[in-house]
């Protein structure tokens, strides 16, 4: 089997007038995903997917739905549901009590 690419400018005028439902989508998760910041830590989260999670029953999502996992601790958050699929390293999290240590006077 052989396979012929498309010459750009065929594909082009293919799609020419047909609206870009995906982009709108896309803006969306994107804003939604910033808004998270790691609940054990306090670090920064970035996209990763899992094709488990990725399409959800139903079909609401046109695009793929992302977990994210902190830059820190490596947890692993899913924003939907709000809970955390893996809890990442425990000694990368601040103690939730700080440690007190008396004076050497």
């Amino acid at each position: 089997m052989a396979y012929v690419t498309m010459s750009p400018e065929l594909v082009r005028k293919a799609i020419e007038g047909i609206a870009n439902v995906l982009e709108p989508e896309q803006v969306k998760l994107e804003a939604f995903y910033r808004q998270f910041k790691c609940g054990r830590c306090g670090g920064c989260y970035h996209k990763e997917f899992s094709a488990r999670h990725a399409f959800p029953e139903g079909g609401e999502h046109l695009l793929a739905r992302a977990l994210l996992r902190c830059s820190a601790c490596r947890a692993l958050f899913d924003p939907f549901s709000g809970l955390y699929v893996e809890m990442g390293n425990p000694a990368a999290v601040p103690p939730a009590i700080p440690i007190i240590r008396p004076s050497s006077e």
